[in-house]
Formats: structure tokens, sequence, C-alpha cells
């Protein structure tokens, strides 16, 4: 069985194309412009959706969306290290949140998830620190996510302590389940021209586990896996593969593009393309 995963750029003349390839086989689609292409020269079966089937995706949809809606208003606190806090009021505005002085000279800066992710291009660059680094030679930031304000303070302090680590022009965004991604004062650069030491840094994962994933991605030929496919191939847990795929997936090195039962009674299997 050969499938298809929808994706945005999904047309119906790349959908034909691909049920064309293989000879001669049986083909099932959603799509009436699919059905009607191949009807003449394939046995080919259109599945409509039922009333019942709209309403269950509808409710899905509006669930999402409510979840996102959550996500995006999660409490983002940035503690910040500056020798001159010239512009930081004025980043502080861009990002939509308010600062105050914290404990030791360390600015906090309070926000929330959705303006932090739209101003690091989705959690992968944070262009104030090239701004800041105008007037200070030192600019490091630690940003924690958290569901509370206390979660969200601790997370920061774990981001700042990474980013004084790394030196003195540093930033670090620290997520739940210890993960951590280091935030470039530049957008990132094409994934093929990446370093792969410099994602392994952003993304806290080792060179070699990247080159596995990187041969995992050539031998699928650039299709999506799942995450039980990745485990496997890397000799890990099924959580643990959850969890590099989540940082990459912040990182912008992966993205979600659907998921698959798997034939029992556990949660579906989610398929990862690796853009790395």
């Amino acid at each position: 069985m050969r499938t298809l995963p929808y994706r945005p750029e999904m047309t119906s003349k790349k959908a034909v194309s691909f049920h064309r390839r293989g000879g001669d086989h049986a083909v099932i689609t959603c799509l009436s412009s699919v059905h009607e292409a191949l009807r003449d020269d394939m046995h080919v079966l259109r599945l409509a959706p039922s009333v019942h089937s709209v309403r269950v995706a509808l409710r899905q949809l509006l669930l999402t969306a409510e979840g996102q809606a959550q996500e995006d208003a999660q409490i983002a606190l940035g503690l910040i290290e500056v020798d001159s806090e010239e512009g930081l009021l004025r980043e502080a505005a861009a990002l939509g949140g308010t600062l105050a002085a914290f404990r030791g000279g360390t600015h906090l800066l309070v926000t929330t998830r959705g303006p932090l992710a739209d101003a690091t291009g989705g959690f992968s660059c944070l262009p104030m620190l090239s701004r800041l680094t105008v007037t200070s030679q030192v600019v490091r930031v630690g940003f924690g996510l958290g569901r509370s304000a206390a979660e969200a303070e601790s997370l920061a302090r774990r981001a700042l302590a990474r980013a004084r680590r790394i030196g003195d022009v540093a930033a670090v965004l620290s997520l739940r389940a210890d993960t951590d991604i280091v935030l470039e004062s530049v957008g990132a650069t094409p994934a093929g021209e990446q370093n792969l030491s410099v994602i392994a840094r952003r993304v806290g994962l080792s060179v070699p586990t990247l080159e596995k994933l990187l041969e995992a991605r050539e031998a699928a030929g650039g299709e999506p896996l799942t995450t039980r496919e990745i485990a496997e191939r890397l000799a890990v847990q099924q959580r643990t593969a959850r969890r590099m795929l989540h940082r990459l997936e912040l990182a912008g090195l992966a993205e979600r593009t659907g998921n698959l039962t798997s034939g029992t009674s556990g949660r579906p299997l989610t398929l990862y393309r690796l853009t790395l």
C-alpha cells in the first residue's frame, strides 16, 4: 500500500501523477478531480465525507484552535543581562511585553508565547541580540515558557545559565521536558548550508545523532517518517524519538505532516518530514 500525505502545496495534478506511478493497482481518493482524471483507465474509488465525518472534523478543528489559543497565551519570561539599558524598552514593546528590574542587575521581560514565537521566527532566531550589541558588549538572554509564572521563571533561570556558558552574546529558550533551544542573532541559513555542529548546539542533540537522522531521511527518500521508524533507526525508545523531533520542530528543522494509525489501541504515530 502506498499513501500520499496531504501537504499545503498538494495539487490534483501531483496526486494524479502519484497514483499513476507503480503500474496497475486500485486507487482510493477523496478528491473528485483525481477521481475524474483516473476513472477511465484505473480502478478508482472516491471516498465522499459524510455529514458525521464533517462534524467530527470541524469539532476537532475547533479543539485544535482553542488549544493553539491557550498555547499562545502561555507565559514567557525573559531574564536579560546587558551592559547598557539603551534599547531594552523598545525591544520589550516589540515583544508586546513589559520590562522591570530584577535581582543582581538582571532585567525581567514579561510577555506571552504568541508574540515571542512571531518575533523569533518560530523560536529560531532573536534579532534583538544584534541590535542590543550596538550599545552593549554583553547581551545574554534566557527565555522560559511555562504554564505558570513560577514555572516560566524557573525555565528562564535555566536558559540564562546556559546562555552564560555559551558566551557574552547568547540567547536560549528553555521549555518543559528539558528542551533548550539556542536562538541565533540572525535568521537561520538554509538547512542544507548549516553546519551540523551548529545545529547540534542549537537543539541540544549530538552530531552523531543528527547524522543518523540524516541517514534515516535519505533512506526514506525524503518521505515523512513516523516516530516509531525514527526510534527504530536510532535504537531509542519512542518517547525519546518524540522528544528529539519536538526539538527539531521548534528549531524549524522538522515539520509534522499528519498522523498514521498504528493498528493498535495506542496513540496514533505522528509523521515528520526532516528538513535539516
